[in-house]
């Protein structure tokens, strides 16, 4: 029940970084925190950045892909954009557990199981964000516009690490439909 409880906490805490926000840098110190299930947050530190050859195409690719940025991509910004990074693959989960009928003690454990992977990857996050400290795409390039505000701290995305957490102990670890609904689970 503790678990179940701290990953609950965790949640709500995901929704109080507003004022955290507004200070610039957003929890600086997170790649430090105590994490549940891997060693440290740098046991996934992601490798360096590429060079600066390597950089100038990744913008190219960025610039193409924003480019071709229509209604739809916009609507798929906003739906991730909501909450925190957990919020969504939060939703999705109960949404298959009440689909599918689980007991609610089985589903209790597997959404703390999950918030409890995505709060670790959050974790090895924010440890390479701040061990390399990359500019973000927009800073290197001004021909790239960005659709919602950036903050001020270096570029690593929390969301996608979120999404990686999911992938890691979310709901392809417990549902047998969950490639019918999150295809990419298990890549």
């Amino acid at each position: 029940m503790r678990v179940i409880m701290r990953a609950l906490m965790l949640l709500v805490a995901g929704q109080l970084s507003t004022h955290a926000q507004e200070a610039g840098f957003i929890e600086p110190q997170a790649g430090t925190w105590k994490t549940w299930v891997i060693a440290s947050g740098t046991q996934f530190r992601a490798p360096p950045p590429p060079d600066r050859t390597a950089t100038e195409k990744e913008l190219g690719e960025l610039a193409r892909i924003a480019a071709t940025r229509d209604g739809a991509a916009l609507d798929r910004v906003a739906y991730w954009d909501t909450g925190s990074p957990s919020y969504r693959w939060s939703e999705i989960a109960v949404a298959e557990h009440l689909r599918i009928g689980t007991l609610w003690q089985i589903a209790a454990r597997n959404l703390a199981l999950m918030h409890i992977a995505i709060y670790d990857a959050m974790v090895a996050a924010w440890d390479s964000k701040y061990a390399y400290k990359r500019l973000r795409p927009s800073a290197v390039s001004s021909d790239l516009t960005t659709v919602l505000p950036e903050p001020a701290e270096p570029f690593l995305s929390g969301r996608a690490c979120g999404r990686g957490g999911r992938g890691i102990g979310g709901p392809g670890l417990y549902f047998s439909g969950a490639r019918r609904i999150l295809p990419e689970v298990g890549r």
